[in-house]
């Protein structure tokens, strides 16, 4: 395996380089690992203070135990924008309750989202993943050992949105059976 480094500093400009790497790979399965860009720098070097945490990681909003009796409800519809005007960062937590599951038969869950905005959701405190207002992805799988079912067990959909072009806010989210995944055991 050959490796090639290419000195590209003197040919950077300020602002969009795009970069092209061509890879030829006549031994097998293989490619290019984690793209780096050594940085050298000139003079002294400046320690970094760190001033906490945002207030939304302070808080936990995610967790179920967030006390979210103060916040603002607001109606999910397909209008566009955000309910709050000019908010880097909007917070939704949707709460659901779940049938306990029939005996013999496994029916896996999904959420299925459409939102403006860019942002990341939790499952019941477990981080579920991302969310981009561009992306194909708009389900995502539940997994069922982070679910309670059953009357009285509810479980939390929290997710944060910051705006992009069309602002921040949540058109539909529907928790529904992956049907077709289903199976009887």
């Amino acid at each position: 395996m050959e490796a090639t480094k290419a000195e590209a500093t003197r040919e950077l400009r300020a602002g969009h380089n795009p970069i092209a790497v061509i890879v030829r790979n006549n031994e097998g399965i293989g490619g290019l690992g984690l793209p780096s860009l050594d940085q050298q720098t000139e003079g002294t070097s400046l320690r970094l203070e760190s001033f906490g945490n945002p207030a939304g990681i302070e808080a936990r909003r995610w967790e179920t135990a967030c006390d979210d009796t103060r916040w603002e409800t607001v109606m999910i519809d397909a209008g566009p924008g955000s309910p709050q005007t000019g908010a880097l960062l909007t917070r939704y937590r949707l709460n659901f309750e779940l049938q306990p599951p029939r005996p013999g038969v496994w029916v896996p869950w999904r959420l299925r989202l459409n939102a403006t905005g860019n942002g990341f959701l939790y499952l019941n405190g477990h981080p579920l993943g991302r969310y981009w207002q561009a992306g194909p992805q708009h389900d995502f799988f539940l997994p069922e050992c982070w679910l309670n079912f059953g009357q009285g067990r509810t479980n939390l959909l929290a997710l944060s949105l910051r705006p992009v072009d069309k602002g921040a806010a949540i058109q539909s989210a529907v928790v529904e059976p992956y049907s077709q995944f289903a199976e009887k055991r």
